[in-house]
């Protein structure tokens, strides 16, 4: 009997890394609109499986009546766009997406197979870009490779498999156990480069950043510790960059002239004085956005993008897409559980908190939650956040049931 459990629930694995595999797949249309939303069917499995789904916690109930008032106000009162009444309809059941797997009691094993996926999927599209950047050949590509291989609707994604192989690698175990996981760094760092974004690599160093400091604070001056919980990641990290850059001349100067230069030049703000440049557009769609939002503080657009003010674009920011879409009390509620949601992540999940801290500082030059992969993503974190939140509530309820006076957080499971 234990081994036909145990079997089933093999099988259930695997069919939940594959089925996380293929909602990872972005799907675009030519105008840059995502598409892949399957992971949304995600309860309907569970349903047809089991039965029956979870009852969202609280807060989560009450940020989408939140929500939906901001949608059904916004509908209701700005009558100029009403023709774009589905489509404003198709962004608000995009964006309720976020708590599709709230739906979902999200088990450790199933969780073992979201964090494969996000890895299988980055290092497959990894390996794409290097395969096309030998192919193509350096010589030809130039810093065509950046329109050519270059890409910023992923990079984003490879942060967060990162730092989910950068703490396998610090988990106790014998050498050989480290290869596997030290080889999908080095991967995932050829494709971090490869993406040819500044993003990545400004989000990259960034988290690596806070990673050190976490680490510098936690070992606790124990040469073991420093060497497991700093040293080792970072120089893993620090060497998979400087053999990209060493044999990818290319890469190196693309990111010396790109980035480096960019910065220490004061060309970067040159530009932002610049109307018509990357940095000078943002500015002026940012301008736009927050004129937008100071004259309808309630609701924003209600969930309809930057094109309905702009004409055109994106964004270019997840932060004030976000604000622009649902105002100043919907964007507050937003990152309120976004804020509760890395202090979760923080507490029980320190590799997927640290790739989170890059996916943050990523989203501050795109947007990253708004595509679909970003979407799904972020929806699984969400729903092991509220997984988090029913155990505590349940324990709660069994502590007062034992007449115990308080509870120890500790010991309710993540």
């Amino acid at each position: 009997m234990g081994i036909h459990n145990r079997e089933n629930n093999e099988k259930a694995s695997v069919l939940w890394t594959v089925w996380f595999c293929i909602c990872l797949i972005p799907v675009v249309t030519d105008d840059g609109l995502s598409l892949n939303y399957l992971f949304m069917l995600s309860p309907v499995f569970v349903l047809l499986a089991r039965g029956r789904v979870m009852r969202p916690p609280e807060l989560v109930g009450v940020l989408v009546v939140l929500f939906s008032a901001i949608f059904l106000i916004a509908s209701a009162y700005q009558v100029r766009w009403l023709d774009l009444g589905l489509r404003r309809l198709s962004s608000f059941l995009v964006f309720l997406s976020m708590f599709t797997f709230c739906l979902i009691s999200v088990t450790p094993a199933v969780r073992k197979s979201f964090l494969y996926a996000v890895v299988l999927v980055s290092v497959w599209f990894s390996l794409q870009a290097l395969v096309s950047y030998v192919v193509l050949g350096p010589e030809a590509l130039a810093f065509t490779a950046k329109d050519k291989i270059g890409t910023q609707r992923i990079g984003f994604l490879y942060l967060l498999a990162l730092w989910i192989a950068a703490f396998r690698v610090v988990q106790r175990g014998k050498a050989r156990t480290q290869l596997l996981p030290l080889l999908v760094i080095a991967l995932l760092v050829v494709g971090l480069f490869l993406t040819f974004s500044r993003s990545s690599i400004v989000a990259l160093a960034a988290s690596v950043f806070v990673f050190t400091g976490y680490a510098l604070i936690t070992a606790r001056l124990s040469l073991r510790n420093l060497f497991v919980f700093v040293l080792l990641p970072v120089a893993a990290l620090g060497a998979a960059s400087a053999a990209v850059l060493h044999y990818f001349p290319i890469v190196a100067s693309f990111y010396d002239e790109r980035l480096l230069l960019f910065f220490v030049s004061g060309e970067v703000l040159e530009n932002l004085e610049w109307a018509e440049s990357s940095e000078g557009t943002r500015l002026v769609i940012w301008g736009r956005i927050l004129e937008f939002v100071s004259d309808n503080p309630f609701t924003g657009t209600g969930y309809l993008g930057v094109w309905a003010i702009y004409g055109e674009g994106s964004s270019h920011n997840q932060y004030m897409d976000t604000v622009l879409r649902l105002g100043l009390i919907g964007a507050a509620a937003y990152f309120f559980l976004l804020f509760r949601l890395v202090q979760f992540l923080y507490r029980y999940h320190k590799g997927l908190f640290f790739g989170m801290v890059g996916v943050l500082v990523y989203g501050l030059f795109h947007e990253t939650f708004k595509e679909s992969q970003g979407a799904f993503a972020f929806a699984f974190l969400v729903g092991m956040f509220a997984t988090n939140l029913r155990a505590l509530s349940t324990a709660r309820i069994d502590a007062v049931a034992r007449g115990a006076t308080r509870l120890t957080l500790n010991n309710v499971p993540a």
